[in-house]
């Protein structure tokens, strides 16, 4: 997703729900907060992290699937 242009420079991030993923497989402290912050944020759809999830390799799948239970308690 786009974000911002300096002169030539184009700023692009992956959409919410990557990052999200990511965090989930890490989960440290600092990962749970900004799991909050992008949840209440940007909401966004819990369907396509699972999907994104069991797209996993299996030792990330396995850590990522453990920590879903942070999206069902940070879910409005």
């Amino acid at each position: 997703m786009f974000i911002d242009r300096i002169g030539r420079l184009h700023l692009y991030r992956p959409p919410i729900e990557n990052l999200v993923v990511a965090k989930l497989i890490r989960c440290e402290p600092r990962d749970l907060s900004d799991i909050r912050f992008l949840m209440d944020r940007h909401r966004p759809d819990a369907v396509t992290i699972r999907r994104l999830v069991e797209g996993l390799s299996p030792r990330n799948r396995e850590r990522a699937v453990e920590n879903l239970v942070y999206l069902s308690i940070l879910e409005p």
